[in-house]
């Protein structure tokens, strides 16, 4: 082998060993696309099914739900709240009246009952005996005398009526004195009655009502939830979708890219076989060269 054919020999290989090079990286550039490809189209499939999952939720075929807004549920909500707090500001103001009015009816029984006690002790005009003649000589000043005076062997009056009673005038006084206890007892019940008539009315309306916006504020904050689930199932499903488009858009462009690599490989393989053919007959010199 000659001067000339060892440099095209050389010169050669150096090309078959460039090329050869390209060649490696075009395969692997085109293996890479291929498996590109293969990942967006399994990544497409997996949305698919992912979004036919999605599409299966009860929460999307409720229109109501689909057609209330999140900005519209808030506001009907702080409505009910508002509501709410007015009906409960009138319950604890309901509370305060009755609280008020129960004062009121104790101050007035026990002033009831202590005015009647003193009536009946002290003998006031309308309580005990009411003398007939002058008026008493030991108590000048007391013409009306205790119950509890008349017939105990002391003339308080000065005609000393009070000691020459009957058996039945004491009894009908006795039944005076019962009478007007039983106005004094039955004066605050009937008052008492009256207060507790008109709360057992309202307050038991006003709590219906109360419970009635507390089940609506639940029933919103529900739908508020539900509501946001189905936002999150929707911007899911867009984001989903335009994964795909982007995957659908983008796998063409792998194709062509594969196309051009395997048409560049071709090329390579075609001009690397070339290349060997036209060395073919130097080959056997180039192994004698190197072994001596």
């Amino acid at each position: 082998m000659g001067i000339e054919e060892y440099e095209f020999l050389t010169r050669t290989m150096e090309e078959i060993s460039e090329l050869s090079t390209k060649l490696t990286n075009k395969r692997e550039q085109l293996s890479e696309l291929k498996s590109n490809i293969r990942e967006d189209t399994s990544h497409i499939s997996d949305l698919k099914k992912d979004i036919k999952r999605a599409e299966g939720s009860p929460l999307l075929s409720k229109v109501e739900l689909q057609n209330t807004s999140r900005i519209e549920i808030k506001t009907k909500r702080k409505a009910c709240q508002e509501k709410l707090d007015s009906l409960e500001e009138r319950k604890n103001g309901m509370i305060l009246d009755l609280d008020a009015a129960a004062g009121i009816w104790f101050v007035m029984v026990f002033g009831l009952i202590f005015g009647y006690t003193i009536g009946v002790v002290l003998g006031v005009p309308g309580f005990g005996f009411e003398c007939r003649g002058e008026e008493g000589t030991n108590e000048p000043d007391t013409h009306h005398i205790p119950l509890w005076m008349v017939n105990d062997g002391d003339r308080e009056c000065a005609d000393g009526s009070d000691e020459s009673l009957t058996e039945d005038e004491i009894e009908k006084h006795e039944k005076k004195e019962d009478s007007q206890w039983a106005v004094t007892l039955i004066l605050p019940a009937v008052i008492a009655l009256f207060i507790l008539k008109d709360h057992s009315r309202k307050y038991p309306e006003l709590a219906d009502q109360i419970q009635k916006e507390h089940e609506r504020i639940e029933e919103l904050d529900k739908l508020k939830e539900l509501k946001k689930k189905l936002n999150s199932i929707n911007d899911e499903l867009i984001g989903k979708r335009k994964t795909i488009e982007v995957l659908q858009k983008r796998i063409p462009e792998h194709e062509r890219g594969a196309l051009d690599k395997t048409k560049t490989v071709e090329r390579l393989e075609r001009e690397l076989d070339v290349l060997w053919d036209s060395i073919a007959h130097l080959i056997p010199f180039s192994t004698a060269l190197e072994k001596a």
